[in-house]
């Protein structure tokens, strides 16, 4: 669904944080508290996009909010992306 698509990062962001490498790489680097929080918050961030994704139609600053965010959420996804490919040929 189109209008679910920052809730579908956010989902996409949570997965690539439960993966094997990224579990791998913060016991490696001594992250695992720090993960493991971010794994929580996001999870209640899933909920707060899906509630702003059906009310957006109606309020200005929360469409400007969802953009804001939206954009955040593309430039995490780019350095776990980063991270892994590094894990990943750190490993050849």
């Amino acid at each position: 669904m189109a209008e679910y698509f920052l809730f579908d990062i956010a989902e996409s962001l949570l997965g690539k944080l439960a993966s094997y490498v990224y579990d791998e790489a913060s016991r490696a680097y001594d992250l695992c508290e720090d993960v493991q929080g971010i794994k929580d918050t996001l999870s209640i961030v899933k909920g707060v996009l899906l509630d702003a994704e059906e009310k957006k139609e109606q309020k200005h600053g929360l469409r400007e909010w969802l953009r804001q965010i939206q954009n955040v959420c593309l430039d995490a996804e780019d350095v776990l992306d980063g991270f892994e490919c590094h894990n990943l040929t750190s490993h050849f």
